[in-house]
Formats: C-alpha cells, structure tokens, sequence
C-alpha cells in the first residue's frame, strides 16, 4: 500500500515536471523575468530607465540610495528603473505606458509634471544574442512630444534611428563621430539596470 502510494506520488511530479516545461511562455512575461534578474554577459542588454538632465531627474530621485543618478555623455543623466523607484514612483490604479515592460503605472502622468523643468524620455531595451526590442517616449512642458515608439523583435532599424536614438535627439543629443546617439551618450557602458547602481557608474 505505502509503495503504490510512493510510486503514485513519484508519477505525479513527473507529470508535474514535464507540465512545466511544456508550457507556453508569454514573451512579453519573459522579457519581464529577464529584464528583472539580468546578469553580466556580452550577449545580453536590458536597460530600463529615465534619461534627462539632472535638474528634471532629481524630481524622481524619491526612493534613497536605489534611486540613483548617473552622469551620461552630453549634459545628460540616467535614473535606473529599479524595483525600489519602481514601487515608489507607482501610481495604483493609474494608466500605464503602453508597451513598456516595466514603466510603472502613473509613470506618465510624473513625467509629464517634470518636463516643466525640461524635457525627459523614458527608455526599455532588450537584447539577446543580437536580437531584440526597443521603447522609448518623451515628453516636454507636460505634453508628450515623441512616441511611444517600439522596435519589434527582428524589425530592421528605421533610417531615422532606433527608438532610443530619437528619444536622445529630441533631449538634445547628437550623434556626431559616434555610430548613433545612443553609442554617443555612452549607453553601452553597462549592460543591464543594476550594473548602472555600482559606485564606479
């Protein structure tokens, strides 16, 4: 009796198991996880995060030390979008940015309120081996003014840039020598979110 009672649980897991691996995964859940945990690895770049001058991101900065500014090329900065600022600048029951993965909700509604100051984008990019997505949005003296603009998976770059290059031109930022604005104000410093909260950033 305890035996058939063993070999019934046994099948069960199994089952159980193989349940999960079979399952569909939702991609827009799999960027998520992967944009949530990222690691350091040369084919890999997740990035979520607020770009403007300082002035307009020391508006946001409201989650202590996690919510950190970081200088970039150009008279820009950076604010990574991390778990911290994401759960202190959400917004329950507010609109959310559509096709971001991890804009919190009410992100819109801030950063319209800081672009009184000067104008601020919120960007998401996620790449594996080469392939990928982009988003990016702008907004200036409390209206949007770019976007959203998404970059699919497997769709070529527009000839006017990616989204994240146009979301930098209308900060200001100009590609010059640089292959594109993106390369110019130094995004590709750090690979993934976290690794902009390192002290040597």
């Amino acid at each position: 009796m305890i035996e058939g009672i063993h070999l019934a649980l046994t099948f069960l897991r199994r089952r159980r198991e193989q349940t999960r691996r079979l399952a569909p995964v939702d991609p827009v859940c799999l960027a998520f996880r992967c944009c949530r945990r990222p690691r350091e690895n040369e084919g890999m770049y997740c990035l979520q995060a607020v770009v403007a001058t300082e002035p307009v991101l020391l508006e946001l900065a409201v989650a202590g030390a996690e919510a950190r500014i970081v200088p970039l090329g150009q008279h820009l900065s950076l604010l990574p979008m991390t778990d911290a600022l994401f759960d202190a600048v959400t917004v329950a029951g507010a609109a959310e940015l559509a096709g971001f993965c991890k804009a919190p909700a009410g992100l819109g509604r801030v950063l319209a309120a800081c672009s009184a100051t000067g104008p601020v984008a919120y960007i998401e990019a996620d790449y594996f081996g080469g392939t990928g997505t982009q988003s990016a949005q702008v907004w200036d003296e409390g209206r949007v003014v770019l976007g959203p603009v998404h970059l699919a998976e497997g769709e070529p770059w527009p000839a006017i840039g990616t989204p994240i290059s146009q979301a930098l031109r209308r900060l200001g930022a100009a590609k010059g020598a640089h292959v594109d604005e993106f390369d110019a104000v130094g995004l590709g410093r750090h690979r993934n979110t976290d690794r902009w909260l390192s002290p040597t950033s």
